[in-house]
């Protein structure tokens, strides 16, 4: 069972390195890591060149600043065409906890025919970053995205055969999740509350960034994600017709945007 660990960084030099250890501490021995450096501006490369004599590390690499989503499907290209197994992600400013890989190795083999896994995260202080109310395998759909079962940071693996040339399109990292659960109809999922990876939420990161937004802004932001859903989701609901949460999670996009249009032209701040 080979595991990829994607890593997509930019100007992060300073951090890069902790996370790259992260991986080369793993009793688990069968992965490969594959490093994509975003157009960064600063000494990225010098960061990540004594690492480089470790075979299972790749370095991908692009001129200009393409964005995160961008990173990861150039890695997902590779991951498919080097026969890789299983394929997770994770920013340069996270780490994986020890014995994360083998932790995920058994529970795969513990829930045989299930092409996604769902675990916990953590932060720095080992306080939990996700709520898990299930456990096991469920409807990704039903429990992530409608019923909100599962919420907070999750850290997911998924069985690269499911792919199938499936890559993120989506406007912003944001709207990952629905990608996972466009993935999930076809792989099915396992929710397993075990942390496997620790977040640290640095000033200069993305999802810093975000919470320091107006409200407008953060709305707006979300109003953009409900609508390319609410365009991309009917492709979904032919490939899975008989899919009840498919339809539910349409629905709740249309109402979602609805009322966020709704509170950006009538200046109500309240934001859910």
């Amino acid at each position: 069972m080979k595991f990829a660990i994607i890593i997509p960084t930019y100007n992060r030099a300073q951090i890069l390195p902790r996370a790259i250890r992260s991986v080369l501490d793993q009793d688990y021995m069968d992965w490969v890591l594959y490093i994509v450096n975003d157009g960064s501006a600063d000494e990225t490369e010098s960061a990540i060149a004594p690492f480089l004599s470790d075979s299972r590390i790749r370095y991908l690499s692009s001129p200009v600043n393409c964005g995160k989503l961008y990173s990861l499907n150039v890695a997902l290209d590779r991951i498919e065409a080097d026969g890789i197994d299983w394929f997770t992600w994770m920013d340069d400013d996270d780490q994986l906890v020890n014995g994360c890989l083998e932790t995920v190795r058994k529970e795969v083999e513990r829930h045989s025919g299930f092409g996604m896994f769902l675990f916990s995260t953590v932060d720095t202080d080992g306080r939990s970053l996700a709520r898990m109310e299930i456990s096991g395998p469920a409807n990704y759909l039903r429990e992530k995205l409608l019923r909100k079962s599962v919420a907070g940071e999750t850290h997911e693996f998924v069985a690269v055969r499911f792919l199938n040339g499936s890559r993120l399109n989506a406007p912003s990292t944001g709207a990952q999740k629905f990608w996972f659960g466009e993935l999930s109809l076809s792989t099915g999922a396992v929710f397993c509350d075990t942390p496997t990876k620790i977040k640290e939420f640095l000033d200069d990161g993305i999802t810093t960034k975000m919470r320091r937004q107006s409200w407008r802004k953060k709305i707006e932001h979300r109003l953009r994600i409900d609508m390319y859903l609410i365009r991309h989701w009917p492709g979904i609901i032919r490939r899975h017709p008989w899919s009840l949460a498919s339809y539910q999670v349409w629905i709740k996009a249309i109402f979602r945007a609805v009322g966020r249009g709704l509170r950006l032209r009538l200046g109500i701040i309240r934001i859910t």
